[in-house]
């Protein structure tokens, strides 16, 4: 993992903060992962608190790293959901349901869940994440049926 940088402006003091896979250097002044207060986010991500003053300021290491300042992602420019939706849950367990039919149940399961969850910290607003985590999940399900409904043809005609 290479080391991603980041120049913010906290509180009228500009703070540059470089991190990689080892740890986070802040202003120069260097912190290994463990020395710092993590928390567990959606069960993926880690979270490390970062000792600046005048901000609350998370280190969030996932399939990217962000820096979320006040509960503002620095990169995305947008509001930092660091839970998982209610709402989400019932698109999750429509997905897992798919994992009782057999090995490419379970493929187009995780499939589902995962283009679920990576609809979390999209941009889009929650009618549009409502929508599309349908859309992920009927077309989950569809191929699922699609392919037993060939497969018992062919066998059919074999």
């Amino acid at each position: 993992m290479k080391t991603k940088s980041w120049a913010v402006n906290v509180n009228g003091v500009y703070t540059v903060v470089e991190a990689d896979k080892n740890g986070v250097k802040i202003n120069g002044m260097e912190y290994k992962y463990r020395e710092l207060p993590a928390t567990t986010i959606m069960l993926v991500c880690q979270s490390y608190e970062l000792p600046i003053n005048g901000a609350k300021v998370k280190l969030v290491k996932g399939s990217k790293m962000s820096l979320v300042v006040n509960g503002y992602d620095v990169d995305k420019k947008t509001e930092f959901v660091d839970k998982i939706p209610g709402w989400m849950y019932i698109f999750f367990a429509l997905n897992a349901i798919n994992l009782t039919n057999g090995a490419l149940g379970c493929v187009m399961a995780f499939a589902g869940i995962y283009g679920c969850f990576s609809l979390i910290q999209s941009k889009s607003n929650t009618l549009t994440k409502v929508i599309l985590a349908t859309l992920i999940t009927f077309a989950c399900w569809l191929f699922v049926f699609i392919v037993v409904v060939a497969l018992e043809l062919f066998f059919e005609l074999a």
